[in-house]
């Protein structure tokens, strides 16, 4: 376990994560966080992390806690996915690609679906990310060329 290095483990900064409590409400738990990056004290972990509340999200249930979602962009269609299985409530940090696999979940007919309660645009700038713990990825190494999101999502009180 001690050679397994996440690639994938960005984050937002503190500044960022105030920005989203300030707009959006009392976070709760942080669902992809690692003992670098998390914002929370309770979080859940790709990999086993000492303080961590536990590994693997995806085995856990999202119903009952308003989470912060800031996955790895390979996992944001499965994380949308099991938000609307689980009538999950949170808010969830990815790209303005209208052009990625997950876009239509969010976006099917060139309006947001209706379980999106509020958005914003969130800065580019490398500041306001957390690098990956290698070092290696975009977020936090350089200031991002496309738009970033983060949208309150609630799948609990709304329906498609």
């Amino acid at each position: 376990m001690s050679r397994i290095v996440d690639n994938d483990d960005w984050g937002i900064s503190v500044e960022l994560f105030q920005l989203l409590q300030n707009r959006f409400g009392q976070l709760q738990i942080d669902w992809f966080a690692s003992e670098h990056n998390a914002k929370l004290p309770r979080f859940y972990s790709r990999f086993w992390n000492p303080s961590s509340t536990g590994i693997d999200a995806f085995t856990e249930s999202w119903h009952h806690d308003f989470g912060l979602f800031v996955p790895p962009i390979s996992m944001v269609y499965r994380v949308i996915r099991k938000m609307e299985v689980d009538k999950a409530r949170g808010v969830l940090v990815l790209p303005y690609w209208n052009s990625a696999v997950f876009w239509p979940l969010i976006c099917p007919n060139g309006n947001f679906i209706v379980n999106i309660i509020d958005w914003i645009d969130l800065p580019t700038s490398r500041t306001y990310y957390v690098k990956c713990k290698s070092g290696k990825g975009i977020f936090g190494n350089v200031d991002l060329k496309f738009r970033m999101l983060a949208m309150f999502i609630d799948f609990k009180g709304r329906q498609c």
